[in-house]
């Protein structure tokens, strides 16, 4: 009687949900499987399996929210991609480098529940979401985040929670220092959100591409306007405020200039196009 072809290797983890199963490689284009996995009660991780010997390694997302795998795409590149929800983030898990990096938010503010995800033959990728029923398209070639600039936010992201957490601890007579603080981290991650949604604008115009320049435009100047207002709740001597002052003088007024500027591109160029009867 022959052997089965089918054997078990194992059960990797326990007590985990959105699972899904991809075919791939490994860091020395070795066949491998791996698996996308979910926590209650911590971030998401990809789980890289040796079929043959059955040897497991785990990577754990650093994205705060991230508990879900709720969509993913091994891409043609052998790159596996997962929106993170309820982050609302998209993950890459390059097998060459062997490493979970954070790409950034899918749309700020708006994407949180990612769907699905899909990738055009040139190469792009395509990311369904939810709350605001949204589709987003994210170019590996153009990368619009820096992956300096994405480990900076996370780091500030992981210290406004902890500081958070101590807020409910402190005495009384403490709460205005943690506030403060509370105060200069979400500036700092609003500042670092303006920052990546500036350079997607910049990519867009570049492209040729007015309308979408305009749109991450408007998130840019939002979240400069966050920043300031969160700096501003807590300024205390006269060093914030100047801070705060340079940044609505060099960021905040030259940021709705461009966004004017760009909606009166748009529609120089929306005049050009042939009526239509």
């Amino acid at each position: 009687m022959n052997e089965s072809p089918i054997r078990e290797i194992g059960i990797p983890v326990k007590s985990v949900n959105w699972v899904r199963l991809h075919p791939g490689h490994g860091e020395s284009e070795q066949p491998c499987l791996y698996a996308t996995m979910g926590q209650q009660a911590d971030n998401l991780f990809v789980l890289q399996i040796d079929p043959i010997t059955g040897n497991l390694q785990q990577f754990l997302s650093k994205v705060p929210n991230s508990n879900y795998p709720t969509a993913t795409y091994m891409s043609r590149e052998g790159k596996l991609y997962i929106g993170a929800a309820y982050a609302g983030h998209l993950l890459c898990f390059d097998p060459k480098a062997n490493t979970l990096s954070d790409l950034g938010e899918i749309n700020p503010g708006k994407s949180t529940f990612p769907c699905r995800i899909d990738q055009d033959a040139e190469g792009r990728l395509w990311i369904g979401s939810y709350g605001t029923a949204d589709l987003a398209c994210y170019d590996p070639q153009t990368n619009p985040f820096s992956s300096q600039l994405v480990e900076v936010r996370q780091t500030y992201q992981q210290a406004l929670k902890t500081v958070k957490r101590a807020r409910k601890k402190v005495q009384k007579r403490g709460e205005k220092y943690i506030d403060y603080w509370i105060g200069r981290l979400e500036f700092g991650i609003g500042y670092l959100e303006m920052i990546f949604a500036v350079r997607q604008a910049s990519i867009a115009e570049t492209n040729g591409k007015p309308a979408e320049a305009n749109h991450h435009a408007k998130i840019a100047l939002e979240f400069a306007c966050r920043a300031l207002v969160s700096y501003a709740n807590v300024a205390q001597d006269r060093s914030d405020l100047g801070s705060i002052a340079v940044m609505n003088e060099y960021v905040h007024r030259p940021l709705k200039a461009k966004i004017s500027e760009i909606f009166s591109m748009s529609c120089f160029l929306l005049k050009l196009l042939p009526k239509t009867h």
